[in-house]
């Protein structure tokens, strides 16, 4: 590790997360005393990163309260993200229960990003249900943002269903836009359906219609 920092910049980062990736696996506490021994900066925050994703493989809820133990800072935000992602593919639904607990803020809102991406591919089922447990806000938008943008292509049939709660109405219609034109392809009849009953403007309804010619 201490080589590592000897590196120029360009070289750091990959050695400084397979180090940390590593010590996690092997002897976390002393990753830890070494990691903080260090003066605050890229380093240190790659490590931090790079330590949490390494508890996360092996035990997600270690790697939760490590995280939790971090001061308030883009450290806390970044291994919180790494943390995140890692948990999302052994257990979706435990990682969103943690993101939930995250206070209002970009960290929570990115986590709910990160948390739906992939778990709306696997289970949309799951996922949906959860987004509807959320309370209204700005993560909750942020998610079902994802959700949207994750299935507009694998099923936009699902998708259409979830773009009218999307609050803001520049990013509302370009969704509806994407996954008509999506659905169109797919299933036509079904699509032409929604279309006329949406909520978008008479002129946006005939010009999906047109540019997506059977």
């Amino acid at each position: 590790a201490a080589y590592a920092l000897t590196l120029p910049a360009s070289q750091q980062s990959s050695l400084l997360q397979s180090i940390g990736s590593q010590w996690a696996a092997t002897d976390p506490a002393a990753a830890m005393q070494w990691i903080n021994k260090l003066s605050d900066g890229e380093p240190k925050n790659r490590m931090l990163s790079s330590l949490a994703t390494g508890l996360a493989q092996n035990s997600p809820e270690e790697a939760a309260r490590f995280v939790s133990s971090l001061p308030v800072s883009e450290t806390q935000n970044n291994a919180a993200m790494a943390v995140v992602s890692q948990w999302s593919y052994s257990d979706p639904g435990a990682a969103a229960a943690w993101a939930a607990s995250f206070p209002e803020g970009n960290m929570k809102e990115n986590a709910f990003r990160n948390v739906i991406s992939g778990w709306a591919d696997n289970d949309p089922n799951a996922a949906g249900t959860w987004l509807k447990s959320l309370q209204e806000g700005k993560a909750k938008q942020a998610a079902v943002q994802s959700y949207v943008s994750q299935l507009s292509y694998s099923a936009p049939e699902v998708a259409a269903a979830w773009t009218e709660m999307i609050s803001d109405e520049s990013t509302r219609k370009n969704q509806m836009e994407n996954v008509a034109r999506n659905w169109l392809r797919n299933d036509r009849e079904a699509a032409e359906k929604w279309i006329a009953n949406s909520s978008l403007s008479t002129e946006r309804k005939a010009r999906l219609i047109k540019d997506v010619a059977n």
